[in-house]
């Protein structure tokens, strides 16, 4: 049986949105069917900015990872997203610094998986 990927191969990349238990439990379809994956969540401000100037990469790392082992392309996805961000992102600031820690943010994780 031939692959999504193999299939499709000329007209487009084929993703999918994984996690860091999706890329263990079915890695094996991944690799075989997709060329692109996108972090469900584990790109999220939530998931990486867990304090004021505190990060842990480490599940976006972890995926970041298969994909190169696997030779996958990652897409970014919706690095900040309203309701999955701690509240201590948004307080205490004006529009103007809320508006230039989303940017901030959004170059920090950018930067680190950028090709």
């Amino acid at each position: 049986m031939i692959s999504l990927k193999e299939r499709y191969k000329d007209y487009f990349k084929v993703g999918a949105a994984v996690n860091n238990r999706t890329i263990k439990s079915n890695s094996n379809l991944i690799i075989k069917h997709f060329n692109s994956i996108t972090c469900e969540n584990e790109m999220k401000a939530s998931s990486i900015a867990i304090g004021k100037d505190q990060y842990d990469f480490m599940a976006a790392d972890e995926i970041v990872d298969f994909a190169m082992k696997n030779d996958l392309l990652v897409r970014g996805h919706t690095f900040v997203w309203h309701n999955q961000t701690l509240d201590w992102f948004f307080e205490g600031m004006d529009r103007k610094q809320l508006l230039e820690r989303i940017k901030n943010h959004i170059t920090l994780v950018g930067n680190r998986y950028r090709e």
